[in-house]
């Protein structure tokens, strides 16, 4: 290795040191800012401070006399912008389906939730059904379901079970104490309201 390939190395080096120090130090001011201030009013601050960044590019497009949506919208891929309008979509349709109107639906909408979230490998499926050779006409009684979907199943199960335990075993505790639901509600719409007050 010659002279200036090993000051090439060591200049190399000290940039990396010095990077390293300069995040270091960023690191500890942020650690003690989030010690000084707690981390929800710093997360509340740089909400805050993206607010204005953003109401102040609102005013500069406006002087520059631009549409400062479609400014925006720039920023964004077409994939991107579809993945948000199918959320926004979804939102939509959650809020519609929202509420308690009867059981049938209720239980229509568990359904359609556990069934979204299931994944179905498609081509192996594809695979699997020409290789036994049966049409849509013939059912195959031996075909045995791989190890994962097994497991799959188990553990949505189980979740199930664990989720309807939990608030069987929570209303059992719960009804002790309250007259009724409505009760319940009440007292702990006004727990929220003076707990603020108590533990400032």
């Amino acid at each position: 290795m010659s002279a200036e390939e090993r000051l090439l190395k060591l200049k190399q080096l000290q940039k990396k040191r010095a990077e390293a120090a300069r995040e270091n130090r960023q690191e500890l001011f942020k650690e003690h800012r989030e010690k000084a201030i707690g981390k929800e009013k710093l997360r509340q601050l740089e909400e805050k401070q993206e607010r204005s960044r953003e109401e102040l590019e609102k005013i500069r497009a406006l002087e520059r006399g631009e549409d400062y949506q479609r400014r925006k919208a720039w920023d964004y891929t077409i994939e991107e912008n579809e993945k948000w309008d199918a959320k926004l979509e979804r939102r939509a349709q959650n809020r519609e389906n929202a509420g308690f109107k009867n059981y049938s639906q209720m239980a229509e909408q568990a359904y359609n939730k556990e069934i979204s979230q299931i994944t179905v490998d498609k081509d192996r499926y594809k695979l699997q059904k020409a290789k036994d050779g049966h049409g849509t006409s013939g059912v195959d009684f031996h075909n045995k379901p791989s190890k994962e979907a097994v497991d799959t199943l188990v553990s949505t199960l189980k979740t199930g079970d664990s989720r309807r335990m939990k608030k069987k075993s929570k209303e059992e505790d719960d009804t002790d104490s309250y007259i009724n639901i409505k009760n319940k509600q009440f007292n702990e719409k006004l727990n929220r309201h003076y707990d603020k007050h108590i533990n400032k």
